[in-house]
Formats: C-alpha cells, sequence, structure tokens
C-alpha cells in the first residue's frame, strides 16, 4: 500500500489495512490486490486502529460497524483517494424508526472519511449518516443527497465532529434537519456545506451542550438556515460563528426554546446573513410552551444584507423568559447602500428591556469575495451579563 495513503488514514502508524472494491470477492482476504466487494464484509473483520480503504464504485448496502476503535487507536472507514464512493439504499428498505444507512451506534472512536451516502429512506426519521449514543466519532469530506430525514444526524452522542460535508436535499420525508444535532455534549460541524434542503439547515436542539458551529455554508433551506432550539432540554455554551448564511425561506440564523427548554450561554457573532426571505437573526417565540426562558444570550458582530424583514427581532421584548441577552453591531446593508440598524443594542435586565439604535449611512458591501473575510472578533473578554 501506498505509504502516504496508509498515514493519511491511519495516522498512528499502527493497524492493519483492508481493502474493498466492486469488482472484489467477498471471500477474499481483503488484500489491495483480492479486496473484497462489499464494504460491509471488509469492515467485519476490523479491530482498534485498523483501517478499510474503499474503492471508487457504487455500493448498494447498508453499513453499520460492528466495533469500537480505542483512545488514540479509531477504526477508519475512507474512501480511496480521488475516488467517488457511493452508498446507494436501492432495493434497500431502513426501519421505520430513528436510523440511517450508513448507522453508527452505541460505537466509540470511529473516523468516517470521503462517502456519499444518497436516497435513504423511504420512512420519515430514515436518515443518510446517523450517529446515536456514540463517542469520538469524525465524518470527514462525506456528502449526503436526497435524503428521507437528516443527511447527517447526530444523537445523544458525545465528541462528535462533522467537518467538510455536503448536504443536498435532505429532509424529503419532513421531520428532522438537514444536519442535526441533538442530545450531545461536545460537537463540532465546522467547513460545511447545506443546500437545498426541506427543512432547517443545520439544528442544534434538544439538550446540545458544549459545540461550535462555523466556516459554514447554508443556502435553499425550506425553513431556518442555523437554528438553535432548546426544545425540553437544557441547552447552553453553544457558539455559532463565520457562517454565511443566505437565500432561505426562513430566518437566516433563529434561536428558540419551543417547549420550554432552557436556552443559555450561547454565542451569536460574526456571521453574514442575506437575501433570506424572513429575518437576518431572530429570537423567536416558536414552539407551544407558555414559557420560552432564555439566559446569557450574545449576538454581537453579524453581518445581515437584503434580507425580507429588518435585520435583528426578538419576539417579545418585555417578556419575562428573556434575562441578560447582548445584542451589538448588528449591521444591516440594505438596497440603497444605507445601514438600516448598525447598532441596536439591547440588554434585558430584571424582566425589562433598554434599546438604543444609532442608525448610520455607510456603503453596502461587495460579495465578490467571501463575506467572512471581513470579520474578525475575540469573544473571550465578553460576558453576556456586562453593561453595554
Amino acid at each position: 500500500m501506498n505509504a502516504l495513503l496508509l498515514a493519511a488514514v491511519s495516522p498512528g502508524g499502527w493497524g492493519a489495512v483492508y481493502f474493498a472494491a466492486p469488482a472484489g470477492k467477498d471471500t477474499n482476504p481483503g488484500t489491495a490486490e483480492r479486496s473484497r466487494r462489499r464494504l460491509s464484509k471488509a469492515a467485519s473483520a476490523l479491530s482498534a486502529g485498523d483501517t478499510v480503504i474503499v474503492g471508487a464504485g457504487t455500493y448498494t448496502e447498508r453499513v453499520v460497524p460492528a466495533r469500537s476503535g480505542s483512545p488514540g487507536k479509531p477504526i477508519t472507514y475512507a474512501a480511496a483517494a480521488g475516488s467517488s464512493v457511493i452508498i446507494d439504499r436501492q432495493g434497500i428498505t431502513l426501519d421505520d424508526d430513528l436510523t440511517g444507512l450508513f448507522l453508527i451506534s452505541g460505537r466509540n472512536h470511529l473516523i468516517v472519511r470521503g462517502f456519499r451516502v444518497i436516497n435513504a429512506g423511504p420512512h420519515r426519521d430514515n436518515a443518510g449518516i446517523l450517529v446515536d449514543r456514540s463517542s469520538d466519532i469524525v465524518l470527514s469530506e462525506c456528502s449526503t443527497a436526497d435524503t428521507a430525514s437528516s443527511g447527517i444526524g447526530v444523537w445523544a452522542s458525545r465528541r462528535v465532529t462533522i467537518q467538510g460535508c455536503r448536504v443536498e436535499r435532505a429532509g424529503s420525508g419532513g421531520w428532522q434537519e438537514s444536519i442535526t444535532v441533538a442530545g450531545t455534549e461536545g460537537f463540532e460541524v465546522r467547513s460545511c456545506t447545506v443546500r437545498d434542503c426541506r427543512k432547517e439547515g443545520i439544528c442544534l436542539k434538544d439538550g446540545s451542550s458544549r459545540g461550535t458551529v462555523h466556516g459554514n455554508e447554508v443556502s435553499g433551506a425550506f425553513s431556518v438556515g442555523i437554528y438553535v432550539d432548546a426544545w425540553d432540554k437544557p441547552t447552553r455554551d453553544i457558539e455559532v460563528y463565520a457562517n454565511l448564511v443566505h437565500d432561505n425561506a426562513g430566518t437566516g440564523i433563529a434561536l428558540a426554546s419551543e417547549m420550554g427548554g432552557r436556552l443559555e450561554r450561547i454565542w451569536i457573532h460574526d456571521n453574514v446573513s442575506f437575501r433570506n426571505r424572513w429575518l437576518g437573526i431572530q429570537i423567536s417565540t416558536n414552539g407551544d410552551s407558555p414559557t420560552h426562558p432564555m439566559w446569557g444570550i450574545t449576538v454581537i458582530n453579524n453581518t445581515c444584507a437584503g434580507n425580507a424583514e429588518p435585520t435583528f427581532r426578538s419576539a417579545s421584548w418585555e417578556s419575562s423568559f428573556l434575562s441578560f441577552i447582548l445584542v451589538r453591531a448588528v449591521v444591516d446593508f440594505q438596497k440603497d447602500a444605507s445601514v438600516r440598524t448598525t447598532a441596536r443594542c439591547s440588554k434585558i435586565r430584571s424582566r425589562r428591556c433598554w434599546a438604543a439604535r444609532a442608525p448610520v449611512r455607510a456603503p453596502a458591501p461587495t460579495f465578490s469575495s467571501s463575506p467572512l473575510d471581513h470579520h474578525s472578533a475575540d469573544l473571550s473578554r465578553v460576558d453576556p451579563s456586562e453593561s453595554i
């Protein structure tokens, strides 16, 4: 095997390497010269530190890793360098449950790199790649398309990274979001692209905590681009920054507590939200709960342009469920090259609201380069409870 490729997929330099390719046979030993045909068959022999490299082609099978890696010795599933490896549901019916065509359930210390997962379904909770009750998982440079539920879903897990992935046309069944992170502690979603999906783009919800979402582009979603929703569980310590959110049918970035879960210590900064059909950024009262408790919400140094409604809106400034809300330097460039509201600085203290507006004229930005290039902020010194 090429030493450079081995180093790329097995950083520790340990473990066996197995191969799968459409022209192989499942009775083969899984060497480079005598590969196995099915990915699931090649993976059945994997132990901590091992790698399976998958050759170009379409695999009509469901992949369910049978074993976990160990600390410092993950099991790696990797598409061969430069190869298009497609996992297709055609001919396979998934269970009518929260599940995935590539399902990581109850597993730890896995790396999945470079796969394209398509046509997961037919049921409303069938995802392309689903991580459930697992830990120390890395999903890297994968893509999904035409999935009934999430392209990528992560539930009740710990220390999960989603990086450089692409999700298209997810949510045709109408339940979960395009990239869903639910009930998960210690997560990162970075440098991903979400396009043309029928639900929210990226959703962080239902008890998730200690996570970051940054460097992503979300466009063409039928609803909110990036959504942070406590649902009915405490959801906290989430940072959303340096994302490009545009041309979505709803609001660009929204925060909510739909069923009364406490949403706290959320930082929304240095994002660009433009040409969305509703708001640029919103703190909302979505959901049926009579209360929507939020504390320690910071919205700072974001740029919005050409959204149908004003830059920023809180659905109820005077309501008792909001406390310690800091909003600063939300910039909205309009078609007339003026800033509608350059700084709406708001702080809610003792269940009351104080707000100040300072409209300023300024040239509209040009987006020939990424708007993210113009942003830099250090929130390490920002306290949501500081005075304005």
